[in-house]
């Protein structure tokens, strides 16, 4: 018989409406004939129907809003599935990649295909269902791709895998994002070398690999510019910049000429790298030495290509560097002993005259422990007030009246004794402890100035004169600092004299003028120190606002009977007085020293002749005695 099948709608007693199929069959033996009508109730099969539409919806809306590329291995068919997304990320149409997995594994980066088929293989085989991994895979063009694969296994009835899917998501601008982070971290961001971090790292594996393999050597070269920050005060930091840039390639190329002058063979190459530790500080590792002697002939070429001109923004600029050497022959563990080795060699080298190197060894060894020892009694003296006053007369040549006092610091070292500054000032300064040091000095020299006014009255010297370093002087709030020291001291600041060397002049005429201006507004006395040594200049005597002139005593040492540099110390004279300075002869210790300086019209001296620096007990004991009168 004939029959029918059609979907409908049905009404229920209460007047809801539900789906139906209607099957309509007809009965044309039947009298009268009929036609039977069976009605089947489908509510829930299309209820079915509908959640499956929806979460096929859902699943193809997420998967275009995740942007993933889709795929699905048949693993018994050994076929795979590659959505048009998967394909299209890579910039391929949707008939440019087959089925085989060898469409897949072929376009995957060569040094990541392994690894790859590793972590499938193991999730295969049993391990893991889900699985994770991140490669590189070749686009169309050629360029590859950094994505993230995401599966998970599927397994039969008897439990053995019959299906990998998953997804894969285009990471590539995270890599490089992450890569670009990664790379700001390790490196330089001015001259875009490895920095600090980087080489330490570097360092540590080359003394880990140094244990295995003892016959291979490898060196630390520290550099630090010489008068890098005279050019950089005096130009300007961008072409201090531009500077340590240029400096940074000429570095590169000689470690870069060093790798292949150096190679012996592809089992022991060498390399180097060079770093930036910080402001004017370089760092070299150079590894795969055959000899020590090969980091001191790296040296000698970095020094070449260095005393080359530079020209920055229409300045020819000269620059050398110092070099520390320190060499690792398995007698390292640890990287910052290596690097601080290299380090106090580098000092040594700008102790030498700078623009050299200098090789650690045993005796600078010796010197760096000596130097830490130096270091540790230095903070303990701070802390122990174990630094004393002196001071020495500043006599009138003329009257041999005592004029002034001059305050020296001295340290009384609870081993080694008195001790002057020539034998810790230098480490001081190095170790940041000459400002507190130096702050503690210019107090008790104005305290004990206030004493002696108050108790000698008239005869009272008419000012103390205290040297100041160029890190205290150049300090932003030095005039605030010393007016206030003034103050608590209830001193005039005509009672205060304050001496300078030239080259703290040199290295930062331009601030210096401006403080010793305002310093001599507030009515403090100024002297330049050292005058006739070093970096003279006559150019200083009437561009600051000095008003007393010290020749040094190195100077003054060379003075008598018919000696040609009288006339050079009688020419300074005449040229001070003639600029309304008074001048001040240093290191007098000799009497014909005394009658020459008197026949040249010197206005004060000091020295041993007429007395040595005494502590303040001592020279208070000279106020109101009248002249001083030099020894027999």
């Amino acid at each position: 018989p004939a029959e029918s099948l059609t979907e409908l709608s049905a009404q229920r007693p209460d007047g809801s409406r539900f789906p139906v199929w209607a099957s309509f069959n007809a009965l044309p033996d039947a009298d009268p004939p009929l036609t039977a009508i069976l009605f089947h109730d489908i509510t829930e099969q299309k209820a079915r129907e509908e959640s499956l539409r929806q979460r096929e919806e859902r699943y193809e809306l997420a998967m275009r809003g995740a942007n993933d590329g889709i795929w699905d291995w048949d693993i018994r068919a050994s076929r795979v599935f590659f959505s048009p997304r998967w394909k299209s990320m890579l910039g391929y149409e949707e008939g440019d990649i087959g089925s085989a997995p060898q469409d897949w594994f072929s376009r995957v980066h060569p040094d990541d295909v392994r690894e790859l088929r590793r972590v499938v293989g193991k999730a295969h085989s049993g391990g893991s269902p889900n699985f994770v991994h991140e490669y590189r895979i070749r686009r169309k063009d050629g360029t590859y791709a950094w994505v993230l694969l995401r599966g998970v296994v599927v397994s039969d009835e008897s439990g053995k895998p019959s299906r990998m899917a998953g997804s894969q998501t285009d990471v590539s601008a995270q890599k490089h994002s992450e890569d670009r982070l990664q790379h700001e971290a390790l490196h330089d961001a001015l001259t875009g070398l490895p920095n600090r971090s980087m080489f330490m790292d570097r360092l540590k594996h080359a003394i880990r690999r140094n244990r295995r393999h003892t016959d291979q050597l490898f060196a630390v070269l520290f550099l630090d510019l010489d008068r890098f920050k005279v050019i950089n005060d005096s130009l300007g930091h961008l072409i201090g910049d531009q500077l340590l840039i240029e400096v940074s390639e000429r570095l590169r190329g000689s470690v870069r000429s060093y790798d292949v002058a150096s190679r012996v063979n592809d089992n022991h190459p060498s390399s180097g790298m060079v770093s930036r530790l910080g402001g004017d500080e370089f760092a070299i590792l150079l590894d795969g030495l055959r000899r020590p002697e090969d980091a001191a002939r790296v040296a000698e070429r970095i020094q070449q290509r260095l005393q080359e001109p530079l020209r920055l923004a229409n300045n020819e600029i000269y620059t050398s560097t110092s070099i520390g050497i320190a060499v690792c022959k398995g007698d390292y563990d640890r990287a910052d002993e290596l690097l601080r080795d290299a380090d106090t060699a580098m000092y040594r080298a700008k102790s030498l005259g700078k623009a050299r190197y200098a090789i650690f060894d045993d005796t600078l060894h010796g010197q760096a422990l000596n130097r830490l020892q130096w270091e540790g009694d230095l903070h303990r003296a701070l802390e122990r007030d174990e630094f004393v006053m002196y001071y020495q007369p500043i006599v009138a040549l003329d009257t041999g009246t005592l004029n002034a006092f001059e305050s020296l610091i001295r340290w009384q070292h609870p081993d080694k004794g008195l001790l002057s500054p020539a034998d810790f000032m230098k480490i001081a300064e190095e170790t940041g402890l000459v400002a507190r040091m130096g702050w503690w000095a210019f107090g008790e020299a104005l305290r004990q100035q206030g004493a002696w006014l108050k108790q000698a009255g008239e005869a009272a010297p008419r000012y103390v004169s205290v040297n100041l370093s160029s890190k205290e002087i150049m300090h932003p709030s030095i005039v605030a600092q010393i007016e206030e020291a003034l103050t608590q001291a209830n001193l005039d600041a005509n009672a205060l004299n304050i001496e300078i060397t030239e080259t703290v002049i040199v290295d930062n005429p331009q601030s210096i003028a401006d403080t010793l201006g305002r310093l001599r507004d507030l009515g403090v006395r100024l002297s330049l120190d050292d005058f006739g040594t070093g970096y003279s200049s006559l150019s200083y005597l009437h561009e600051f606002p000095i008003e007393n002139v010290k020749i040094d005593r190195h100077f003054v040492r060379d003075i008598g009977p018919d000696n040609k540099k009288n006339e050079i110390a009688a020419a300074i004279i005449r040229l001070c007085h003639n600029l309304g300075l008074t001048v001040t002869a240093e290191g007098v210790e000799t009497h014909s020293q005394l009658a020459c300086l008197r026949t040249m019209g010197c206005d004060y001296i000091q020295g041993y002749l007429f007395v040595p620096p005494l502590p303040s007990d001592e020279a208070s004991d000279l106020l109101g005695r009248g002249a001083l009168t030099p020894e027999s």
